[in-house]
């Protein structure tokens, strides 16, 4: 499916909603996407987001109202340079 193709590259999430954190708190959907925007910008220019993923779709199964990473990165791929 898409989204395990998504996951299976170097755009997936690392950080997997309802998995349990170090101080035993279930990680939300907030919370995973706020860690993945960070592990973006610790291991990724935002040059090379848009250079990578720029007029491409990207699909996901998360709900719509729900927080996702894919918001992340077509945020950043469909961004002007700075």
């Amino acid at each position: 499916t898409n989204r395990r193709l998504l996951e299976m590259t170097v755009w997936g999430n690392p950080y997997v909603v309802g998995s349990k954190l170090m101080n035993g708190e279930t990680l939300t959907a907030k919370t995973a996407v706020a860690l993945y925007e960070q592990h973006l910008a610790d291991n990724f220019s935002e040059r090379d987001i848009r250079h990578c993923l720029h007029d491409k779709d990207l699909a996901c199964w998360c709900a719509l109202d729900e927080p996702c990473h894919a918001d992340v990165l077509l945020r950043i791929a469909n961004s002007r340079p700075k």
